[in-house]
């Protein structure tokens, strides 16, 4: 991680590595599902106030050691002072989570003259964002068309979130508004509240 960027940083992007797994299905309608398998933290970097890219295709991750059909794509998470206050309520909420977005691509050809095999490589998903704001996404969970998994926020993410909350999120304190003193006294002075002296009466 570059040492210049800390959680003081206004604008930062964190950068990871997303592991998604194809898994058939029996189904005669649809015959596989999505899943997010891992998600690997990378690096950090200095925002400079532009939005990082997102929409990114998945690759192929073949490993001799799995029979799991995997996929990989590297995202980077948006993290900015002005989103701060969405991030604590991530933090502090019972089940923090990071969210990630996949959005179906409208461009995979299924036709059956088309090589099966190649088909099957080409995923009809794409890495379309990776999000630690909860108001960010109640915007794709509004649109519903995009697939939303969530991870336990935890580990050195969780813990930069944290440190980010903590330089950037001023909570509103509650100020108990105080009754004009001048005015108690006035009322006192007076024989007190009428309806006070209505109620004793009876």
């Amino acid at each position: 991680m570059a040492d210049k960027i800390t959680a003081s940083t206004r604008h930062v992007l964190y950068a990871v590595r997303v592991i998604v797994e194809r898994q058939p299905l029996d189904n005669p309608w649809v015959s596989h599902k999505w899943v997010v398998h891992d998600l690997i933290p990378l690096e950090i970097s200095a925002g400079l106030g532009a939005l990082p890219s997102g929409d990114i295709a998945l690759t192929p991750l073949h490993s001799a050691s799995s029979e799991l059909d995997l996929y990989m794509a590297d995202i980077r998470i948006d993290l900015h002072h002005a989103e701060a206050e969405s991030y604590a309520e991530n933090i502090q909420s019972s089940d923090p989570a990071i969210y990630v977005v996949l959005r179906r691509t409208e461009d995979v050809d299924s036709d059956e003259d088309e090589n099966s095999v190649a088909g099957q490589d080409r995923p009809d998903v794409r890495l379309f964002d990776v999000s630690l704001s909860p108001y960010n996404i109640q915007d794709y969970e509004d649109c519903g068309e995009d697939q939303i998994e969530k991870l336990p926020l935890q580990g050195p993410i969780a813990q930069f979130v944290e440190s980010f909350v903590e330089q950037h999120f001023t909570p509103e304190v509650f100020v108990k508004r105080k009754r004009d003193k001048a005015r108690v006294d006035a009322d006192t002075q007076r024989g007190g509240d009428a309806r006070l002296v209505r109620h004793r009466a009876h």
